[in-house]
């Protein structure tokens, strides 16, 4: 049976069959499940024909006459108001033409005519980034009692669910979507017309340019947002700077008391990377002092602790000196 609206577009016809016993859908079913063998060699042949000829199957596929491009061969369950995609398969041949896609859409878009809104199937791993497109997820968003033994369970399989809207014309999405990206073109376009246009930047003796002598940053230099960007980039390339040196492996963890019991009655405010880290990421840091004064916070608890004549101490020492040295040529640039 072929549905009644029948949609063409890249040369592809798209239509829902099932085995009624008619003899053009037979011939169109056996070139779908020869289509399937291919494509999903670990499927056994036998497995694959009984499913594609089993009447309560629902098959729906891409064709040019009888030549079947791909299809999606699903079950549905009218009591579970559910469907179960088992195959899904195009032709090598006619592969990266957006069929897969459009043969989703009308998977949707029949079963969504019969009020059914969510969609299940066991993922093989090479699948799971098409149905990830499609609107598949791993987490499956329905209660149990609606799915579980009336699925079959594949192993190796990732198993996916994909919820339907009502109002949603699946068919129109991409249509839809095309149509706000023109919009937003045009939107863009005028925007930009009002725009001024500055000169082409001249490196001409230097090889660095700050961002604030830039001819249409100027402006926005002294912004409050632009300062907090600037200050965080600032900060987090110094941070990553210092927990890369040699000898700051020490330093990126908290001190642990079963190693050292008395470190924290001698140390009263530690410090460590991976504080620093949070409260980097957090914007913790509103001024460059705030994160300067915890890393010599972390140089003075490691010389308060340990001896000089310990190697902790001279990595503290090695430490000091190298950010001293960054902050000098940071200053420079």
């Amino acid at each position: 049976m072929t549905t009644k609206e029948t949609v063409s577009t890249e040369s592809s016809e798209y239509v829902d069959i099932y085995n009624d016993g008619d003899t053009a859908n037979l011939r169109l079913l056996i070139n779908l499940r020869n289509v399937f063998s291919v494509q999903l060699p670990n499927m056994p042949r036998e497995y694959i024909a009984r499913i594609v000829f089993d009447k309560r199957h629902i098959s729906i596929i891409a064709r040019r006459n009888f030549e079947v491009h791909g299809g999606i061969c699903f079950r549905p369950f009218p009591e579970q108001k559910i469907i179960e995609i088992v195959f899904c398969a195009v032709s090598s041949k006619f592969q990266g033409r957006g069929i897969g896609r459009r043969i989703m859409d009308h998977v949707k878009d029949y079963v969504q005519k019969r009020e059914y809104y969510d969609i299940l199937t066991y993922a093989d791993n090479k699948a799971v980034g098409y149905f990830k497109k499609q609107g598949f997820s791993k987490e499956i968003t329905i209660p149990d009692k609606r799915w579980k033994g009336y699925l079959k369970d594949y192993e190796g399989g990732v198993f996916m669910h994909c919820h339907l809207y009502k109002h949603v014309n699946y068919l129109d999405v991409r249509k839809m979507l095309q149509q706000q990206k023109i919009w937003l073109k045009q939107v863009c376009f005028k925007k930009w017309k009002k725009l001024p246009v500055y000169k082409g930047l001249d490196f001409t003796g230097r090889e660095k340019i700050p961002l604030s002598q830039i001819d249409g940053l100027k402006q926005i230099c002294n912004q409050e947002f632009y300062k907090k960007m600037t200050l965080k980039n600032e900060l987090r390339t110094l941070f990553n700077y210092l927990t890369n040196l040699p000898d700051t492996l020490i330093f990126q963890e908290p001190v642990d008391a079963e190693d050292v019991p008395d470190y924290y009655t001698v140390i009263k405010n530690p410090m460590d990377f991976s504080k620093m880290k949070k409260k980097l990421e957090n914007g913790e840091y509103t001024e460059k002092k705030l994160f300067i004064h915890d890393v010599h916070l972390i140089i003075e608890n490691c010389k308060k602790y340990n001896r000089k004549e310990t190697v902790f101490y001279a990595y503290g020492e090695n430490f000091e000196k190298a950010f001293h040295e960054k902050l000098q040529s940071m200053e420079n640039d």
